[in-house]
């Protein structure tokens, strides 16, 4: 793992110091093109185009130089990683459906000592806060931890695609090249970090809220999602002819099981401040 984040780091410085030479020379890079003068009226303009330039390409650059450092590290736990984030000892597959349809579960959401202030008279607390994230879903995949966090990896650029008057003719035109390129590249290595970070964020969302339904469901706490299979038999639609056709679909959402519960006192609070004493009024059950 090491010998794979030493590699790409020397890449990325690679990459960097090439991109910051982009325009030296060349028919492709404008080498031969006059340069917009100082005394120029489109000078400040053109130096400003060639900044921002130089900042797409220097963050487009960083984004996919650390998205390939990211991918270097996490090869390195390939194993580790697939025995903790296990996603396919949670779902179940679907019948009759030649194993190849799953059904996600629930994604729950767990909250202690919530707080709702719904206007200025009313606000309730709770203990805990039981949320639905997202229903139980049909599946044709199995969820895999690479998914959350080895996307498609971002392109780099290339010089061949920038307008020859955008890249840096002078030496003037170098620094503000080079000064765009160095700020482009942290925002584009401070995004990939970010996207990593937000992916990490949900692929633990929903393995523990997973994890979370599993819990309630066993508890009875909450229900189990119904599907249907309808067989069609062989059905014509267009230009296709469809044997044993299948339609698969979720009937009805897992819900809440509140039935059974024990009831619970409410007593109601009458307090002014202007009184010395407090009273407690029994206000009945649920």
């Amino acid at each position: 793992m090491v010998h794979y984040v030493a590699e790409n780091t020397g890449q990325s410085m690679a990459v960097y110091r090439s991109i910051e030479n982009w325009g030296d020379g060349g028919s492709l890079a404008g080498g031969n093109r006059k340069a917009v003068r100082a005394g120029n009226p489109l000078y400040h303009i053109h130096r400003k185009a060639i900044y921002h330039e130089a900042l797409r390409v220097g963050a487009e650059a960083g984004l996919a130089c650390e998205d390939r450092i990211i991918w270097a590290r996490l090869k390195g736990y390939h194993h580790y990683l697939s025995r903790i984030w296990d996603f396919q000892h949670w779902i179940f597959a679907v019948p009759d459906a030649g194993g190849q349809v799953w059904v996600m579960p629930p994604i729950l959401e767990q909250a202690h000592q919530a707080m709702h202030l719904h206007n200025p008279n009313l606000l309730t607390i709770s203990n805990k806060l039981y949320r639905i994230h997202a229903p139980a879903r049909l599946i044709t995949s199995v969820p895999r931890w690479q998914s959350y966090l080895m996307p498609d990896l971002a392109p780099y650029p290339k010089e061949r695609d920038i307008p020859p008057l955008l890249l840096p003719h002078t030496a003037a035109q170098r620094a503000v090249w080079k000064k765009g390129i160095a700020r482009g590249w942290k925002a584009g290595v401070a995004l990939a970090r970010n996207n990593f970070t937000m992916a990490v964020y949900a692929m633990r969302r929903d393995f523990l809220g997973i994890l979370l339904y599993d819990r309630l469901h066993a508890e009875n706490r909450i229900g189990s999602p119904y599907f249907a299979i309808s067989n069609m038999g062989t059905v014509k639609h267009g230009a296709d002819l469809r044997e044993n056709d299948r339609i698969l679909r979720i009937t009805k959402a897992a819900s809440w099981h509140v039935s059974g519960l024990r009831p619970v006192h409410h007593y109601v609070l009458h307090w002014n401040p202007g009184l010395p004493s407090q009273t407690i009024v029994p206000n009945g059950k649920l």
